[in-house]
């Protein structure tokens, strides 16, 4: 966020690629083994709201720039929820309008 700040205050704008709500730590053939393991050990319910914070925190952050992308929709197969807007928003990490009934 600090950064989108310092290019807005240059009179530029700046956007963030494409985000999600992932962990970085957890995937990947670099992932650190002491943050997987106590990932493992968190109960789901504080995994459920670790996600929503870091998920809100990085939308509060990227105010700052001009936009930003969620990584995908949808992912296939949903295994990663956290990498998908539609499963993001379906575990309430991502607050996202209600979809048109038309």
């Amino acid at each position: 966020a600090a950064a989108l700040a310092e290019i807005h205050n240059y009179g530029r704008e700046g956007m963030v690629a494409y985000w999600n709500c992932e962990v970085p730590e957890l995937h990947g053939s670099g992932g650190n083994t002491r943050i997987m393991g106590d990932w493992a050990a968190m109960a789901e319910r504080h995994q459920h709201s670790f996600l929503a914070e870091l998920c809100a925190a990085q939308l509060e952050a990227y105010k700052a720039g001009s936009g930003s992308f969620f990584w995908a929709w949808k992912t296939d197969p949903p295994t990663r929820p956290s990498s998908s807007a539609r499963g993001a928003a379906a575990r309430g990490w991502l607050p996202l309008p209600p979809p048109s009934s038309s």
